[in-house]
């Protein structure tokens, strides 16, 4: 098995078509605050994770343990959100963010009581790639770039357009 690439603080995982990356700091519990979607560039949207401490108020640092997997078809995103066993949003707020994505066919959202994590699938229209980035500023985030198979352009440029989300 191949390990999954490495997401460190502020620095981006250039694009992938397949394949898992995992990042963020283990610690007791985190919530999840929001999700919410940018349009950007043609061929180009990202979905920001918001991070929350045990009580629900805004993570500063790092955001928790995560790993996304992104399978060989490029059309299905799995992200796991380690100790994540809070959450401000379910599947429907889920769904609703991200039924205006020109990418997105579907998703489902998952709780996982025994190991306290929650888990979020994305089955897309078209083969993707993905790039990734933690963010530690005044609230842990997770950002995901998701892109045309062929645009792989530059990453985590402006975003333009719409933003749409659940806080």
């Amino acid at each position: 098995a191949i390990a999954p690439l490495q997401v460190k603080p502020g620095r981006l995982v250039p694009a992938i078509r397949g394949g898992a990356l995992a990042g963020g700091r283990a610690a007791e519990e985190f919530s999840l605050l929001g999700l919410r979607r940018v349009a950007g560039r043609a061929g180009m949207e990202r979905f920001i994770i918001s991070y929350g401490d045990r009580n629900g108020k805004p993570l500063k640092g790092e955001p928790g343990f995560f790993q996304i997997a992104l399978d060989r078809s490029a059309k299905r995103l799995v992200i796991d959100l380690a100790q994540v066993s809070r959450t401000a949003i379910d599947s429907k707020d889920l769904a609703r963010v991200l039924s205006s994505s020109r990418f997105v066919a579907g998703s489902d959202m998952t709780m996982d009581p025994l190991d306290g994590s929650t888990n979020i699938t994305i089955h897309t229209k078209i083969p993707i790639a993905l790039a990734v980035m933690s963010e530690v500023s005044d609230q842990g985030r997770i950002i995901l770039e998701l892109r045309e198979d062929g645009a792989m352009g530059p990453a985590l440029g402006p975003a333009v357009g719409a933003e749409r989300g659940v806080r």
